[in-house]
């Protein structure tokens, strides 16, 4: 049910309940800013604590298991403890970013890139997490803490922000309530990323099936002299990767030059790879910059396969290029060779992944990458021409039905975030009335 509403002065507010107040959170909350790191001990009777940084806070929940260890003294267990019921938010990074303390079975302090908030007789804390993810919906965390720069959630703005403020009463009403409704729409949420989990299952399996098996079910058979691939079409061939594609490397043109950026050649690096076509790139670069670089131009079409990057640690990102690009340092473009179709050969990519990333993939300290050589020596099979460009077509058909479940499943995972924000912002500002529900979510 809606309530009579009034205009505040707050950006990130705009209309609260007609009822409540509003006050900074310094008058109403306990807030203490983390500890800096202690690498050494500094005293006799300093102990070594584990402690939680801010990757371990997302929202609305915390990371209790592994974690680090620092230098505290007796002093500094007491100031910077943290126990079960309080709330962890996030002081640079995401900022703002709020989750709640559960099941900590062991003591722990935090490290001063977080602030530890505690509830008073005037204020829950569990209402606070709700309403910071409302302020962050806003992008008004950006303007406060300017984004422009390093952004800092200093103790100073945190304990300055004025926050609407129902009674305790109301505000237990509210987090129950938001408890109840969040789970009932993340389960929705989970079921659907769930089948979109199963359907990219059946489309890699699709793709698989058909560039190492091919399509015809009766079509004779023999041993292809591979362990991994094991029986394929008696009439296909195993050629070496070295001698399907020619291989073409990238660079970059210096960044001190700016002639030799923002020209009409897309610039593809591994962040442009989450497509099946490229067209465009978040970078481009002029001739000038192209002709002064290792960078080469690759005509259309050609698939481009990102070899070095952290993303190599979980999935093999390739596409096809249509329109002439260059490429940075850590991309490849494959142009195929006579008795190869550069959309079978992108499929074929795409079918043996897993295998091209457990057989040839180098595990760096920062970023993985593919080793040349090993992928040159990588044995393929090859179907005639004319059956490569069928195969394609075929993959091409079923997996668009599969793209496009996919795409529904995401609208309505969207439609479902946008609701469960949405109903956040209206029960923290009191919008909606959450007191007729009071005895229901009390049960």
């Amino acid at each position: 049910m809606p309530k009579p509403t009034r205009s505040v002065k707050e950006e990130y507010l705009k209309e609260i309940s007609q009822a409540w107040s509003t006050v900074s959170t310094k008058y109403v909350y306990n807030i203490q800013l983390g500890k800096m790191l202690q690498n050494e001990a500094n005293g006799a009777e300093d102990i070594q604590i584990s402690y939680f940084k801010a990757a371990d806070v997302q929202w609305e929940n915390v990371n209790i298991h592994d974690l680090p260890v620092m230098w505290a003294s007796p002093r500094d267990l007491n100031k910077f403890s943290v126990i079960n019921g309080d709330l962890l938010v996030c002081e640079g990074g995401e900022v703002g970013r709020a989750g709640m303390i559960y099941n900590l079975e062991e003591d722990c302090i935090l490290q001063n890139a977080l602030h530890r908030v505690r509830s008073t007789n005037k204020a829950e804390v569990k209402y606070l997490m709700y309403l910071l993810r409302h302020i962050a919906s806003t992008s008004w965390m950006d303007v406060l803490c300017n984004k422009a720069t390093i952004a800092h959630f200093t103790s100073e703005k945190f304990g300055n922000l004025r926050i609407p403020l129902p009674s305790v009463e109301e505000q237990n009403m509210i987090f129950k309530f938001l408890d109840k409704e969040v789970v009932k729409i993340d389960l929705l949420i989970s079921k659907k990323q769930k089948l979109i989990e199963l359907l990219q299952e059946k489309r890699q399996a699709i793709i698989n099936e058909a560039v190492t098996k091919g399509l015809d079910p009766n079509v004779p058979m023999k041993d292809s002299g591979i362990s991994w691939l094991g029986n394929m079409p008696a009439h296909w061939e195993i050629k070496k990767f070295k001698h399907l594609v020619l291989m073409v490397g990238g660079g970059t043109p210096s960044k001190e030059n700016l002639e030799y950026w923002g020209g009409d050649i897309p610039w593809v690096s591994p962040k442009d790879m989450k497509v099946d076509y490229v067209e465009s790139s978040e970078d481009s670069i002029s001739y000038l910059g192209l002709k002064n670089s290792s960078t080469s131009l690759i005509e259309k079409p050609a698939v481009l396969m990102v070899v070095r990057s952290g993303i190599l640690k979980h999935s093999l990102p390739v596409a096809i290029n249509k329109v002439p690009v260059s490429l940075n340092q850590d991309m490849k473009a494959l142009i195929p060779k006579e008795n190869l179709d550069v959309k079978y050969l992108f499929s074929i990519l795409k079918g043996i992944s897993s295998l091209i990333l457990y057989s040839c993939k180098k595990i760096g300290a920062t970023v993985d990458s593919l080793e040349t050589e090993d992928l040159n020596n990588l044995m393929l099979p090859l179907p005639p021409l004319n059956e490569q460009k069928y195969i394609f077509s075929i993959i091409e058909e079923e997996t668009n039905k599969i793209d496009f479940l996919t795409s529904k499943l995401n609208i309505q995972i969207e439609k479902l975030q946008e609701y469960r924000q949405s109903l956040i912002s209206e029960a923290v500002t009191g919008k909606i009335d959450v007191r007729q529900y009071g005895e229901e979510v009390n049960h």
